[in-house]
C-alpha cells in the first residue's frame, strides 16, 4: 500500500483520561488573560502532530511508553498549571478596576481546585505502517519534494476531545488543551498536542512540547536531570503584555500609541454587522458571546471597521494540502533573487529567507489564479509575534498568544510579477 492511502486504515480510541498536575496546588487561581490572547478567541486551536519511526534503543510496549509519557505530562504540567483549568469569559466584577474595565470578550483561566477539567489523553491505535501513511523523512528529502498529502487523515492523529473556544459559545466544563498518543502496526507512534488559541500560540506551544519531551527522556533514562529545564521555564504574566500599551485606570488611551497601532496594516472587521452583504446567520450564536446587549450596543462607540469579506469565502472550494520542501541551496537563490531585484526606494531592506520564500509561494498562487493583468486588490496575511517586537521585549517563553495579524496590499497585477524583489521588500 502506497503512503496516504486510506481503504483499510483504521484509528480506535482505546481509552480517555484526565490528566492534572502531580504537584499539590497551592490553591484556587483565576488569572486574566491579556486583551491580544482575548483577541484570538475565535481562532481555530493551536495544534501540531508529530509522528515517529519505532524507537532502535527503547524496548518499553507503547502501553509501557505511554504511560511514561502520561507521568511526563503530569510533571510538566507543574508549569503550566493553568493549561489544565478552565476558560472562562470574565465578569463584571474581575475588570471593573482595570485600565480597561470592559469586561465582554475578554477572557479568564480558573485553576487550582478541585473542579479542573485536567488535560484529556487519549490512547489510540493505528492498524496500518507508518510508511503507509506517510513518505519517509529520506523520501520527502530527495525524490518526493512535493508531497501531496491531501489524503493524509490529520483528524486520525488529533484528539477528538471538544475543548474550550471551539466556537465562541463552548467554554464551560470544556478543558482547555488535549494529547493524542498512537500508536502503529510497525512500532512506530504518533504524538499530537490541540490547545485553545488564547492559551498557547505556536511558540509557546513548542516550548511545552520540548519541557514534556525533556521529562520524558529523563523518566525513560535516556537522559540525565538537565538544566534544560530551566532555560525554557514558562512566564505566564498576561498582564505584563497590556502594561506595556501604558494604560492607566480611568485614563485616556495615548493619542500616539493609538495611531502607531493604526497605522498598522490589518484588517479590521464587524463580526457582528448583521447587514454585511453575504453574512451567515449560522455565526450569530457564537458572536452572542461578546456582544453587549442591544441597548448598549445602539449607544457605544465602535472603532472603525469594515464589513467581512463574507461572500468571498467558499467553504466548500476544493483544497489540496502539498507539502513542498526546499533546500537550503535554493533558499539561499531566493534569496539573492529577491534582493537583488529590490526597488530603488527601499535597497537598504535586508532580505531575510523566510521574506523570499513567502513572495515565491504567494506571486506563484497568484499567477496559478490568473491574476496577471487584473486590478483588483490581493492580500497576503502575515502572523506577527510580538514577544520581540515590544519595548521592553518579552522573554520567548512568555506564555500565551502575543500576536497581531497584518497584511501585505498589492495590486493583483503587482503580486503576480515573476520579480520577489517588490513583494519581499514589502513583507
Amino acid at each position: 500500500m502506497s503512503a496516504t492511502t486510506s481503504a483499510a486504515q483504521h484509528c480506535s480510541i482505546d481509552a480517555t483520561r484526565r490528566i492534572l498536575r502531580n504537584s499539590p496546588s497551592p490553591g484556587p487561581v483565576v488569572s486574566k488573560l491579556s486583551i491580544l490572547d482575548s483577541t484570538v478567541a475565535r481562532f481555530t486551536p493551536t495544534a501540531a502532530i508529530w509522528l515517529y519511526d519505532k524507537p532502535k534503543t527503547s524496548q518499553l510496549s507503547h502501553t509501557e511508553f505511554f504511560e511514561n509519557l502520561g507521568h511526563a505530562l503530569s510533571q510538566t504540567l507543574n508549569d503550566y498549571p493553568h493549561f489544565a483549568g478552565q476558560l472562562q469569559w470574565a465578569t463584571p466584577e474581575q475588570f471593573k478596576d482595570d485600565a480597561v474595565p470592559r469586561h465582554l470578550g475578554r477572557l479568564v483561566v480558573a485553576y487550582g481546585s478541585t473542579r479542573d477539567p485536567g488535560v484529556e489523553l487519549s490512547i489510540a491505535t493505528h492498524d496500518s505502517k507508518l510508511s503507509d501513511i506517510v513518505p519517509s523523512r529520506a523520501k520527502r528529502a530527495t525524490n518526493l519534494k512535493e508531497w501531496n498529502a491531501s489524503r493524509f487523515q490529520q483528524s486520525d492523529f488529533l484528539p477528538k476531545t471538544k475543548i474550550a473556544l471551539m466556537s465562541l459559545d463552548a467554554i464551560d466544563g470544556l478543558p482547555s488543551m488535549a494529547v493524542q498518543l498512537t500508536s502503529f502496526k510497525c512500532g512506530g507512534f504518533g504524538i499530537s498536542a490541540m490547545i485553545s488559541h488564547p492559551l498557547a500560540d505556536a511558540i509557546c506551544l513548542m516550548n511545552f512540547m520540548y519541557s514534556w519531551a525533556t521529562r520524558s527522556k529523563i523518566l525513560l533514562g535516556h537522559i540525565a536531570a538537565t538544566n534544560d529545564l530551566s532555560m525554557f521555564k514558562p512566564v505566564f504574566d498576561p498582564i505584563r503584555l497590556d502594561q506595556i500599551a501604558g494604560l492607566t485606570p480611568g485614563g485616556l488611551p495615548d493619542a500616539t500609541i493609538v495611531a502607531k497601532a493604526r497605522a498598522l496594516p490589518m484588517h479590521r472587521f464587524n463580526w457582528w454587522a448583521e447587514d454585511a452583504p453575504g453574512y451567515p446567520r449560522g455565526v450569530r450564536p457564537a458572536s452572542l458571546a461578546t456582544m453587549p446587549p442591544p441597548d448598549e450596543l445602539q449607544t457605544t462607540e465602535l472603532s472603525p471597521s469594515t464589513y467581512p469579506p463574507w461572500p468571498t469565502w467558499d467553504m466548500s472550494a476544493p483544497v489540496d494540502h502539498v507539502q513542498i520542501r526546499f533546500t537550503a541551496a535554493e533558499l539561499t537563490r531566493m534569496k539573492e533573487a529577491a534582493q537583488a531585484s529590490l526597488p530603488d526606494d527601499i535597497k537598504s531592506l535586508r532580505v531575510s529567507r523566510l521574506d523570499a520564500i513567502l513572495a515565491h509561494i504567494w506571486t506563484s498562487m497568484n499567477r496559478a489564479r490568473g491574476h496577471e493583468g487584473k486590478l483588483e486588490q490581493a492580500y497576503l496575511n502575515i502572523t506577527l509575534g510580538l514577544r520581540n517586537r515590544v519595548d521592553p521585549p518579552l522573554p520567548e517563553t512568555f506564555v500565551g498568544s502575543p500576536l497581531l495579524l497584518g497584511y501585505v496590499e498589492k495590486p493583483t497585477n503587482e503580486a503576480s510579477s515573476a520579480q520577489l524583489g517588490p513583494i519581499a521588500g514589502a513583507i
